[in-house]
């Protein structure tokens, strides 16, 4: 275990993460790691923009989720399609201890970045792969998000006779809706939730992002809090999903600009010279 005194409260002090991921559970993940003192580099494109973030914070796009998932971080661009960016991306390989990706599995073979290659890169590198449907098998090459995999069906009680018409669905639906409505319409939908608790019955408040920002089990757990973004802009983010003694981590600053830290990273950590990068921008390698 690493001394607190040496780490600063922070237990991935030290480890680089080349961050390929782009929604959700991807840089969420690469955020934790990040929160606990690891450099994360968050690889983008303006090629390929992120479904929440890029091309800068400032915009629609850019708001919201890209603070949330990607405080922390640094931010690269880098085109994946031209050689000289697979090439870039291979040397970044060769001095991080994680990748970390979100492709279906073609994608990163077709960079000549798949496990076994960057193995022989870095062979102590960790790739953390979050494919929809994993490395192997016939789905591999498939393209999912979350609400397609919790679509996947119930073959078991699809044929259900109660269950195979409209008609025998609703039958009993008539008399029970009114009731249900007319006890809902005088109560908030916080007081619903209570009630139906305290009879024993699962339920929750269907909750919009303002919603969430002042619920009282929320703000008592400590789960959201501000950051500054790169413009000085408070942001409120989601803490980490976690609490430990020694090693609390936490977020040390806002989501950066869509490539922000390139000539850090490219020229002071790869050592690329000022010619390199400029013959680069000019061949389109930054887009």
């Amino acid at each position: 275990m690493k001394d607190q005194s040496t780490t600063g409260g922070f237990a991935l002090r030290g480890i680089r993460v080349l961050d390929f991921t782009w929604i959700h559970a991807g840089p969420s993940a690469t955020r934790i790691l990040s929160d606990q003192g690891a450099q994360v580099i968050k690889v983008e494109s303006d090629q390929a923009l992120s479904v929440a973030g890029g091309p800068a914070s400032s915009t629609a796009r850019g708001l919201g989720q890209r603070h949330n998932w990607n405080s922390g971080k640094l931010s690269i661009s880098m085109n994946m399609k031209t050689p000289d960016g697979a090439s870039i991306a291979k040397r970044l390989v060769a001095v991080s201890d994680v990748v970390s990706k979100f492709f279906c599995g073609r994608v990163m073979p077709g960079w000549g970045m798949d496990y076994e290659s960057i193995r022989q890169i870095n062979p102590g590198i960790i790739m953390l792969s979050m494919s929809g449907f994993g490395r192997t098998g016939p789905w591999r090459d498939w393209v999912s998000y979350g609400q397609t995999l919790q679509a996947l069906g119930q073959p078991a009680w699809a044929g259900d006779q109660r269950f195979s018409t409209a008609v025998s669905r609703w039958n009993h639906a008539g008399a029970l809706d009114p009731l249900v409505e007319s006890w809902t319409l005088q109560r908030s939908p916080a007081e619903v939730m209570e009630l139906l608790q305290a009879a024993g019955i699962a339920a929750g408040v269907v909750q919009t992002g303002a919603d969430l920002a002042e619920d009282p089990q929320l703000k008592h757990r400590g789960f959201l809090r501000q950051v500054l973004d790169q413009q000085g802009v408070p942001r409120t983010i989601e803490s980490a999903p976690y609490k430990l003694s020694l090693t609390p981590g936490g977020v040390t600053r806002g989501s950066p600009e869509f490539g922000a830290h390139q000539t850090f990273v490219l020229r002071d950590i790869l050592g690329m010279s000022d010619d390199e990068l400029a013959e680069c921008a000019i061949a389109g390698v930054f887009e």
